[in-house]
């Protein structure tokens, strides 16, 4: 007899294959079906507890007694990541969206992880508005997202999504009035689609806040319409109120300084979200909220001591100026303009030849002159034009100078110029003969703004030393508080927050991965800029944040180890530790700092090789990179001490000898297996290579990865370069004879200043962990991170998920699921930029015809990352620029 077997659907597969199922009851009335794969216990538990909080809140918001009993089970299904929903849910209507809600038979909720489950309060509040409000499918799609939204954000204490909604609502009620914007819908537009949400929040605070019982005869009447045209009546009212709660009037209360954008630097072509676009760039001025009064700027140009030399770079013109330190010309003159305006200029040791009149100079010259031709070919370039462009690099304003007063100084006096640091990237020192006077900052703060995106502007904040950027959308707020004498600037969220999970009284939240230096600020005006009717307080201030006693006694503990790199500079902010990983209080495992890249080799037409890949061995921690040559790309399995090592060399097996041990002979830890799957761009690390199955002397080929995401690809799936002889940086893939074995590992782990930080460059620059008192477990010899109450930023972005340190062989091997192998790659273009300054990522939603859907954009725009150290002699593009710059150490 013939038996017919039903051929399940991709989204049938992802959950029937080792599918995690678990019913739950919320406050013992909604039943809740929970189907995941890979969701731990710890989330588990917070997935409920976040369940029971928005039924809490919402029987608040809604005057609710109580909640009525499910009649069937609320069916939510939890994917891996948003990859995974993307491709294995579009039998569900699934897309780019970050959640959807379906009423029907039976309710079913579509969300993700992504660090946290990303929406789930969002999309549970959908289903409860649809359950519990008898007019719900009456209600206007913009109050229905309003509501979901407030309630996510209530529970959270995101109070800087309140302000962004009330600010973007605010700005669009210029052109459209409250009636309009009850009636948007869902777009494919992002701005669109977007205030659908904005307004929607907007609405509802507004109607809480000023007219509850309004709110309460929308909500709990079967026929909302007369009270929805009582609503349209209120256009003033609410444009009033819309004012009245402003970021600007909110950080205008606390005295706090709005950064904004200023004048026009420069414009370029940078690849972006796979297209070439032109980008322009500007200052970014610091004001003050009442007056509108200037009382600073932001540095567009950063100093560091690189390698050997100084450098004085500017990312938003994309050039740089290399002097080296063992030249006549390290020294710096103090000088007055003819606009009155001191500077230090570059000159040597008696101040009597500067830099712009030695062979040094025009050799430069030339350099930037090649560049910014080919950046701006339609652009003739004059000689005085460059020497414009350089004269803003190499005069030093003293805004990029710190604990320093230049018109305290005589003029002409000259000062030396000094690295401290012992690795690649250092702060510059300034020497008044024997006596160290300041510092050269190296950080910048530029607006950015994206050809076809007028009207949407971003500030970048980049701090060389620490590789590290954050930026805001349209504007950043400054605070200005006095610590002990010490007057000290720190970015805020736009609103002081009542009460949160860390402190139970009112309080300011500052950027805690990054603060800029007070001395971009006019120091005469610090005194009546300082913060009021507030306090700055962070995570390490709250017990909360910490690791208990009973876990340092008990459990696990990341602590920080010895000094590698004191960067050269005052600050210990900047500092890197070794992190170590302690069980019951005693050291327990040393976390590695050493990575491993590699770049591409270019052909020609005719698959002949022009230019071969390098094998970059980069040790994150103490800051020193090697950069091998071009025949050094195979590693040779050796035993030294009883121990397998991989030891570079060349296809002949000659090991190349001119760099220490330590990095020239690779532990295998470094080496491991991975999964990926064909609908992703990520990876999962899945154990480690297992050599003992070769033979001593056996040779390995190391390859760049053509489709690696760092390398951008417009809509066809073609490579973007902005000059043929491009070179991207990719992941390291091991090959023994022509069969691909595994990759090498390109992360870190360890302190800056009092911050751990996790990074896997192989996986993404801007989703990490950075963490006070991170979270791990160790299972079957394997390294797991989990979210903390000390995790800051917003960076976690589902890192803490993948994240995975082998540190002995693992034998269990993973297999890729069969459904992959009928897939073709797709492109995404939600990771790295082109250039490390962010760029946005439009998002659209996707609408179905399944039942009702109620869904959430996805709001993953960068809110920080790291640069990486290759963009240091590459340039924005990560192309290889001529050999004559790159440094070898």
């Amino acid at each position: 007899m013939d038996y017919k077997i039903k051929q399940l659907n991709k989204f049938d597969y992802y959950f029937d294959t080792n599918n995690s199922k678990k019913e739950i009851t919320i406050a013992e009335k909604i039943k809740v079906i929970l189907h995941y794969k890979n969701l731990t216990p710890k989330k588990q538990n917070k997935t409920i507890e976040e369940l029971k909080q928005v039924v809490d809140d919402f029987k608040i918001f809604a005057n609710l007694k109580d909640i009525k009993p499910s009649q069937q089970p609320l069916e939510i299904y939890i994917f891996d990541n948003k990859e995974d929903y993307q491709y294995y849910g579009k039998e569900k209507g699934l897309g780019v969206e970050g959640g959807k809600f379906y009423s029907g038979n039976p309710p079913t909720i579509y969300i993700y992880q992504q660090g946290n489950i990303l929406n789930l309060k969002h999309e549970f509040t959908h289903y409860l508005t649809d359950t519990n409000i008898p007019n719900a499918d009456s209600l206007p799609t913009v109050l229905k997202e309003g509501i979901a939204d407030y309630i996510e954000h209530l529970s959270d204490k995101k109070f800087n999504s309140q302000a962004n909604s009330i600010d973007l609502t605010e700005a669009e009620i210029k052109t459209k009035n409250i009636t309009q914007l009850l009636d948007l819908k869902y777009s494919d537009n992002f701005h669109d689609n977007e205030m659908v949400y904005k307004a929607g929040h907007s609405i509802i605070m507004y109607l809480n806040d000023k007219n509850p019982e309004l709110l309460k005869k929308i909500l709990h009447n079967k026929n909302p319409e007369q009270y929805l045209d009582q609503i349209k009546k209120e256009n003033n009212d609410f444009k009033d109120w819309l004012t009245e709660n402003n970021t600007d009037n909110a950080m205008q209360k606390i005295n706090a300084l709005e950064v904004t954008k200023g004048d026009f630097i420069a414009s370029k072509k940078e690849i972006i979200d796979g297209e070439i676009k032109n980008v322009n760039y500007y200052t970014a001025n610091i004001k003050t909220l009442t007056t509108k009064e200037s009382v600073g700027e932001f540095a567009t140009v950063e100093y560091m001591g690189f390698g050997n030399y100084i450098r004085c770079s500017s990312a938003a013109k994309n050039i740089h100026i290399d002097i080296s330190l063992d030249s006549d010309y390290r020294h710096l003159k103090l000088i007055k303009k003819n606009n009155n305006e001191f500077k230090l200029i570059f000159t040597n040791k008696d101040g009597t030849k500067n830099f712009t009149e030695s062979s040094e100079y025009q050799y430069q010259r030339q350099i930037v002159k090649s560049k910014y031709t080919k950046q701006n070919s339609d652009e003739p370039i004059t000689d005085e034009k460059i020497d414009e462009i350089i004269a803003e690099l190499i005069e030093i304003n003293a805004n990029t100078l710190t604990n320093m007063d230049l018109t305290n100084r005589p003029l002409n006096t000259i000062f030396s110029v000094k690295k401290l640091g012992n690795g690649m990237a250092s702060a510059l020192s300034l020497y008044n003969e024997e006596e160290k006077v300041s510092e050269l900052l190296c950080e910048s703060g530029i607006f950015k703004q994206i050809e076809g995106q007028e009207n949407n502007e971003m500030f970048i904040f980049h701090n060389g030393l620490q590789r590290f950027y954050v930026n805001y959308d349209n504007k950043a707020y400054l605070a200005i508080e006095n610590e002990d004498g010490q007057y000290k600037a720190a970015f805020i969220d736009g609103r002081a927050v009542n009460n949160d999970a860390y402190f139970d009284f009112s309080h300011l939240h500052k950027n805690e991965l990054l603060s800029p230096n007070i001395n971009h600020i006019k120091q005469e005006k610090l005194p009546v800029l300082q913060l009021n009717n507030t306090k700055i307080y962070n995570h390490k201030d709250s017990t909360f944040a910490q690791y208990s006693a009973f876990q340092k006694e008990h459990g696990h503990t990341i602590k920080k180890g010895e000094l590698l790199d004191n960067k050269g500079s005052a600050s210990t902010e900047d500092d890197v530790h070794k992190a170590e990983l302690h069980k019951e209080n005693k050291a327990f495992y040393d976390f590695k700092t050493i990575g491993f890249y590699i770049n591409e080799e270019l052909r020609d037409q005719n698959n002949n090789l022009i230019d071969g890949s390098d094998l970059f061995i980069h040790d994150h921690g103490k800051n020193i990179r090697y950069q091998l040559p071009k025949e050094i790309t195979y590693l040779k399995l050796i035993k030294k001490d009883n121990d397998y090592k991989l030891a570079v060399c060349d296809q002949n097996g000659t090991e190349y000898t001119d760099i220490p041990d330590e990095y020239r002979l690779i532990d295998p830890i470094f080496a491991h297996q991975y999964e990926k799957k064909n609908h992703s761009n990520k990876h999962l690390n899945i154990g480690l290579i297992d050599f003992k199955q070769y033979t001593e002397g056996t040779l390995f080929k190391l390859k760049y990865d053509p489709n690696d995401y760092h390398i951008p690809r417009d809509k066809n799936n073609e490579i973007l370069r902005s000059s043929d002889n491009q070179k991207y940086v990719t992941k390291v893939k091991i090959f023994h004879n022509d069969t691909e074995i595994g990759m090498l590992s390109n992360d870190h782990h360890n302190f800056q200043g009092d911050i751990f930080f996790s990074i896997d460059y192989n996986y993404s620059y801007n989703n990490f962990l950075a963490s006070y008192s991170p979270q791990i477990d160790i299972i079957e010899e394997t390294i797991l991170f989990e979210q903390g109450d000390g995790d800051i930023g917003d960076t976690n972005r589902g890192y803490t998920d993948y994240k995975k340190i082998n540190f002995v062989k693992n034998n269990n091997h993973l297999i890729t699921e069969n459904w992959d192998d009928e897939i073709t790659t797709e492109i995404l273009y939600n990771e790295q930029s082109s250039s490390y300054y962010p760029s946005h990522q439009l998002l659209a939603n996707n609408q179905s015809n399944e039942n009702v859907s109620y869904y959430r954009q996805d709001p993953n725009i960068d809110y920080a990352g790291y640069q990486y150290e290759i963009n240091e002699y590459t340039d924005n593009n990560n192309a290889m620029i001529t050999p004559e710059q790159i440094m070898y150490i």
